[in-house]
């Protein structure tokens, strides 16, 4: 008998690019997506106060303004920042599922990112693929049979529901002509600035799951069911 080394009846996988990093800059980038919400939440809030007040003063307009144009840029700039490194840590455990010889995979690295700028498919396929990957670094060799993750779900769900809820204020602060219908266009923001904050944590969560299960693959730290016995 031979003692030390690689378990024989472990099948050994491989990182095609290990993720660590930039699942790591997903996480500071998320979290700081978070902190700009919070930020535009109050600022809202504050917004709100004024259009209640029964004189504003053009001081007081002129300073609403500002701070929403600038907490508007940081929304922006977080947003964008944080869906790009999204993108390129969905590209990486995608690419890695493939590395795994995970067999039957409907999406390819690069459809995973490709498809969420395919209007009206982009709807659906982000929450197929995710479930793919997690399903794939449940157990590379048997994954059609894993079950998909209701956290996953309920992510992909808030994320639509943020955006309609997002359109609607949008729309609302291009039409409104009265100070009632522009206390509606914040609320409606300020509610979707909650949504993203509910659906960014779930994404956190998702993201940790993912990576926690793809590092126990590599590593070899796998249940009993994925192992090979004669």
């Amino acid at each position: 008998m031979i003692f030390g080394g690689p378990d024989p009846l472990k099948r050994q996988y491989e990182f095609k690019q290990d993720p660590h990093t930039i699942t790591q800059v997903v996480k500071v980038l998320t979290w700081a997506f978070i902190a700009v919400s919070v930020l535009s939440i109050i600022s809202g809030f504050m917004q709100l106060q004024l259009l209640s007040a029964l004189l504003i003063t053009e001081e007081e307009a002129a300073a609403n303004e500002n701070r929403q144009l600038m907490v508007g840029i940081l929304y922006l700039a977080a947003f964008v920042i944080s869906g790009i490194a999204y993108l390129v840590w969905v590209y990486r455990v995608n690419e890695n599922c493939h590395e795994f010889a995970a067999k039957g995979m409907e999406f390819t690295p690069g459809w995973s990112v490709g498809w969420h700028f395919v209007p009206f498919m982009n709807i659906v396929r982000p929450h197929q693929i995710m479930q793919e990957v997690y399903q794939v670094s449940q157990d590379p060799t048997n994954w059609i049979r894993k079950p998909g993750s209701s956290a996953i779900s309920w992510w992909w769900g808030l994320v639509i529901v943020d955006r309609i809820i997002s359109n609607i204020a949008g729309r609302g602060f291009d039409l409104a002509e009265t100070q009632s219908a522009l206390k509606a266009a914040t609320a409606g923001t300020m509610a979707s600035n909650v949504v993203g904050i509910i659906s960014a944590l779930l994404l956190l969560h998702m993201i940790n799951i993912i990576s926690t299960l793809q590092n126990n693959l590599v590593r070899g730290d796998l249940p009993e069911e994925f192992s090979f016995s004669d």
